[in-house]
């Protein structure tokens, strides 16, 4: 197969306003990292492939059998190195999908550090099998469907849960900050367009810049500034390959000028953001590809569910706040 090359691989693949499942094989190789973030929780299992990962500034090579929990509003991204076929299962989620009652204790299982979200035996413990049970979901009727979902995904956490708890405690020591730090990454993936200082973060969570800084960076493997950059370049992005030129989208970003905003996407993508505006290169087809909603395989005549998407919950990502064009456009990578 030529490099870039796509061919049409579709898994299974369900949607609603809570959910979003796919079982995704592609074929097309990317040479950067293809960076985004989404206000969902994602698990993420690499069946095969030769691929890289990228999560909050901590990068893997996936081996068959690793699993990935990513947060919402967590930068994260992957790199296809060949055109080998790229299998993977990813599920995102609101947590509003669990139950009241569990939904705390089972969200623990997403409380580690970066480093150690990367689940390496994950295949080893049975994740494979849990991911495969949803594949037969959309054959049922959407009701029955909707209520397994739910019951699977708490299931799965269920089994995160025992397995981190099952761990040597030296192996957690990455997550004993992780309180402050979550807040403080909370704070930037919902205000990362508006004007932010370390000095303003200390101030608001009442901590010394110094340790503010250290603490983070011990968690998230990037210091506040640079995981805020990143949150910005990444965002974007999204805007450039969505059609908003680079002079608004730098503005739109929270970056205060654009020789700011070119010299750090160059430092991050290797190349300069008109290159990702208005033409789509193999990469970003693969993108689209990753992050189309392709609405649930019901069995209809038509082939498509009407049903609310949790994509449609995007922020806009064009002019005039039409977030149809990307809230229409995903899937997860």
């Amino acid at each position: 197969m030529v490099r870039g090359e796509e061919t049409a691989m579709n898994g299974c693949r369900m949607d609603s306003g809570l959910y979003s499942f796919s079982h995704s094989l592609s074929q097309v190789a990317s040479p950067g990292y293809m960076i985004h973030a989404h206000p969902f929780y994602e698990l993420y299992y690499f069946v095969r492939g030769e691929v890289d990962y990228l999560l909050s500034g901590v990068e893997r090579q996936l081996r068959p059998g690793a699993m990935l929990v990513i947060l919402p509003g967590e930068f994260h991204g992957v790199r296809v190195n060949s055109a080998a076929v790229y299998e993977r299962w990813t599920l995102h989620f609101d947590p509003e999908m669990l139950s009241a009652e569990r939904r705390e204790w089972l969200l623990e299982a997403a409380a580690d550090a970066p480093a150690l979200r990367f689940l390496e035996d994950a295949g080893e413990w049975g994740m494979e099998e849990a991911f495969a049970m949803y594949d037969g979901l959309p054959e049922m009727e959407e009701s029955l469907r909707r209520k397994l979902v739910p019951v699977f995904t708490e299931a799965m956490l269920g089994r995160m849960m025992i397995r981190r708890r099952s761990l040597p405690r030296p192996q957690l020591a990455g997550a004993t900050h992780a309180h402050v730090v979550t807040q403080v990454a909370g704070y930037l993936n919902e205000h990362f367009t508006e004007h932010i200082t370390l000095d303003s973060l200390a101030e608001k969570y009442y901590i010394s810049k110094s340790h503010l800084n250290l603490t983070f960076r011990r968690t998230m493997g990037v210091t506040v500034m640079d995981y805020l950059t990143r949150r910005r370049v990444a965002y974007a992005r999204q805007l450039l390959i969505s059609g908003l030129p680079a002079t608004q989208t730098a503005a739109a970003a929270g970056f205060g000028d654009y020789t700011s905003f070119y010299r750090n996407y160059v430092r991050h993508f290797g190349h300069a953001p008109n290159r990702d505006y208005s033409r789509l290169t193999p990469e970003q087809k693969l993108l689209r590809q990753e992050m189309t909603d392709m609405r649930p395989m019901t069995g209809n005549a038509d082939g498509a569910q009407e049903a609310d998407s949790l994509w449609e919950r995007m922020p806009a990502t064009r002019p005039g706040g039409d977030g149809a064009a990307m809230g229409k456009e995903r899937n997860g990578i």
